[in-house]
């Protein structure tokens, strides 16, 4: 468990423009999705076609062009695969067109990305730190604008680590590989 640490905090997400720039099909979309997020992703989280598809149903996600998914499909399912676990699904949909009208597509996601890796090595680099007495987590300044997307990448970070101790029975099982 300790490496999946080790993974996740070296793990660079995908900005908007790390995004395939040729759509691609369902499966490829599920493929790409499940390779980018890997050690990002809760147990039992690795996104479906079908679930794509369900999204397209119930007009979260913009239908596909001609059956395939573009970059602002992909990143609006990356998005999608990490917060429907947070909150509703619908509640997710009108978070992205929220800051969609208040920043745009790209920078949007490019801050969720970037607050969501901000709050993961907040939340998982003081555990790797055996001189450490005590798990500190610290504050950090944001832009009014992006508070939501800094306090839902807080939750699922969170959301993670309590996930990861309770399947290795506490924290010292979580680490116990590193040390």
């Amino acid at each position: 468990m300790a490496d999946r640490i080790i993974i996740l905090l070296e793990r660079s997400l995908p900005t908007w423009n790390d995004l395939p720039a040729m759509p691609l099909f369902n499966q490829q979309v599920v493929d790409y999705v499940n390779e980018q997020l890997g050690p990002y992703l809760l147990k039992n989280q690795k996104l479906t076609s079908t679930m794509i598809q369900n999204y397209t149903k119930w007009e979260v996600l913009p239908k596909p062009i001609g059956r395939k998914y573009d970059r602002l499909h992909i990143a609006q399912i990356i998005v999608i695969t990490i917060l429907k676990h947070i909150i509703p699904l619908e509640d997710v949909h009108s978070g992205i067109n929220l800051m969609v009208q208040l920043v745009g597509h790209e920078e949007a996601y490019d801050s969720f990305i970037k607050t969501l890796s901000e709050s993961t090595k907040r939340t998982f680099e003081p555990l790797l730190d055996p001189t450490l007495p005590s798990y500190r987590y610290s504050g950090f300044e944001i832009s009014r604008k992006l508070i939501a997307i800094a306090a839902i990448s807080d939750a699922y970070s969170r959301m993670l680590l309590t996930e990861m101790i309770l399947e290795k029975q506490g924290i010292r099982g979580l680490l116990k590989e590193t040390h």
